[in-house]
């Protein structure tokens, strides 16, 4: 059986290509786990708030509001990446400045989301209906994933190990 790549892995070399084409290929490569990362938002807060009250001290609701508002920041963001790529060619190509400036502009909501998904996640099974714990688990999967491709293709240092 052939070792697959991860995610890091297939996209690090391409970190050598021009700021606008990794940042255009990156908004490509998003799409599929940020749809698992809306879903799965998504599910979470279709649970009903008395069967999810008692998860993290009565928490739940007030988490959900912030991976809602922070996946509707990161749709934004990344919708986004085109048109500042555009902006960008116009006056002579996107910056290593610029490109930063929006990986830190991408990497703030994504935070939320990584930090809610591990709290989450850190409650452990007991209590929690399996359905919270699947898109929980969901959750946290697509926000690795987002972070695997947003580092592979803007982070100036390369991961260790």
């Amino acid at each position: 059986m052939e070792n697959a790549l991860s995610t890091y892995d297939r996209l690090r070399p391409l970190y050598t290509r021009q700021p606008e084409e990794r940042v255009r290929l990156m908004c490509a490569e998003l799409a599929t786990p940020l749809a698992a990362a809306h879903t799965a938002i998504a599910q979470l807060l279709r649970f009903d708030r008395a069967q999810a009250l008692s998860l993290l001290g009565g928490h739940f609701g007030e988490l959900t509001e912030i991976l809602r508002d922070s996946i509707v920041q990161l749709e934004q963001l990344i919708a986004d990446g085109p048109a500042l790529c555009e902006r960008a060619r116009a006056n002579g190509g996107l910056s290593d400045q610029e490109l930063h400036v929006y990986r830190h502009d991408i990497m703030t909501p994504l935070g939320n989301v990584r930090s809610v998904a591990r709290l989450l996640g850190r409650t452990g099974t007991d209590g929690i209906p399996p359905d919270i714990a699947a898109s929980t688990r969901n959750l946290d999967e697509a926000a690795r994933e987002l972070l695997d491709i947003i580092d592979a293709l803007t982070a100036w240092q390369e991961r260790a190990g």
